[in-house]
């Protein structure tokens, strides 16, 4: 990774939180891009990097919404599982949501991480 790169990435690290926050409302990446232009300290950041910086911004944006997806995806299982009332459909969804996980290849210490970083 050269010296840019490493820079990018480190003053992205800070800009991480910031980013899960707007990602959560579900716009398009584009929007988050546009969101995170407003702040001036990203904007000179964009603007004194070249090309590659906007590009990390992108795929950091990108990372963390496919992450969102698999906290939203686990809450839609967890719902569920509160909603049923039948032992039986309980295990069926907790037997489904293992499978996704399974199919997915993520552990479940994983996704419980996550968890914690949107909540």
């Amino acid at each position: 990774m050269n010296n840019e790169q490493t820079m990018v990435n480190e003053f992205l690290k800070g800009w991480e939180q910031h980013i899960r926050d707007i990602v959560k409302t579900d716009e398009h990446t584009s929007f988050v891009v546009c969101a995170l232009m407003q702040k001036e300290e990203i904007k000179r950041f964009i603007n004194k990097g070249s090309a590659g910086s906007l590009v990390a911004l992108a795929e950091l944006i990108e990372s963390i919404k496919k992450e969102y997806m698999i906290v939203k995806k686990n809450q839609h299982f967890l719902g569920l599982i509160e909603k049923v009332e039948s032992e039986e459909s309980v295990e069926m969804i907790q037997t489904n949501r293992r499978r996704w996980l399974e199919i997915q290849n993520h552990e479940e210490t994983y996704v419980a991480e996550l968890v914690k970083k949107f909540s």
